[in-house]
């Protein structure tokens, strides 16, 4: 068992494809040394399992087009402290990458019932996606510019404009070629217009820097909240207390 990874569930496939035949699997669970999560993953007997273990076995293993995103992508590079993180109750948050549309295993969503998994295709490629060390772990991630358009595509349901309006004023280091390009591929019209209205208001220096006229915002207006007031150069009503000439009650 020493090429076992340590905090890492093995697939049947994988176990195979490493020398570890059925009988040898069968062998190993009957004399206590490993044990089963669900149908065809195992682990060690008394090795934790982590989040970030079960989600790179899924991403590596079974191929599953999915990633860290949003706000746990954003406190893994030290941008914000509103998700906790433990092995009792892993809090995080997984997002699809490509067209095709993922099943998380029965064993994972037995075993973290707190990942908030947000299924909507959010971008016409994969870009601003990279692999990451963390916690000893490869997973793959989403980049701080893909991470805050996914937080973005939960407003308001799952997170508020004024905690939106706080990420937004830590991230001063947007790279704009990777923000242009992100904006241009997400589908999400929502979303563009939430990113630059909160770029704007926050004076980040990537905003300058894009060429809006490749954006498509789209037409018509965006309700984001009921009760707001209504920003004309963005098209979205937002419950924002704004006293400038571009924004009318509705």
């Amino acid at each position: 068992m020493g090429h076992w990874p340590l905090g890492i569930p093995l697939t049947s496939d994988w176990l195979n494809c490493n020398g570890y035949y059925k009988q040898l699997v069968n062998l190993y669970c009957k004399n206590g040394w490993i044990k089963s999560l669900g149908r065809g993953v195992y682990t060690r007997l008394n090795d934790p399992i982590t989040w970030q273990g079960a989600v790179n076995a899924i991403q590596t293993q079974l191929h599953l087009p999915v990633h860290i995103g949003g706000l746990t992508a954003l406190q893994i590079y030290g941008v914000t402290q509103y998700i906790m993180l433990n092995n009792l109750e892993p809090t995080f948050y997984l997002y699809h990458s490509n067209k095709k549309t993922p099943k998380l295993p029965m064993w994972f969503q037995k075993k973290f019932t707190h990942c908030h998994w947000e299924q909507k295709l959010l971008f016409k490629t994969e870009i601003g996606l990279g692999n990451k060390e963390v916690e000893g772990i490869q997973i793959k991630l989403s980049s701080p510019e893909r991470a805050i358009l996914e937080v973005l595509s939960i407003v308001p349901n799952k997170v508020t404009l004024t905690h939106v309006n706080e990420l937004m004023e830590s991230l001063d280091r947007l790279r704009s070629d990777v923000m242009q390009e992100l904006l241009e591929s997400c589908l999400s019209i929502k979303v563009k217009r939430l990113f630059l209205y909160f770029a704007e208001k926050c004076n980040l220096a990537c905003f300058n820097e894009l060429e809006l006229s490749r954006i498509d915002i789209g037409a018509g207006k965006r309700v984001i909240d009921s009760g707001g007031r209504y920003h004309k150069k963005w098209l979205l009503s937002l419950p924002e207390n704004k006293s400038d000439d571009e924004i009318t009650r509705e």
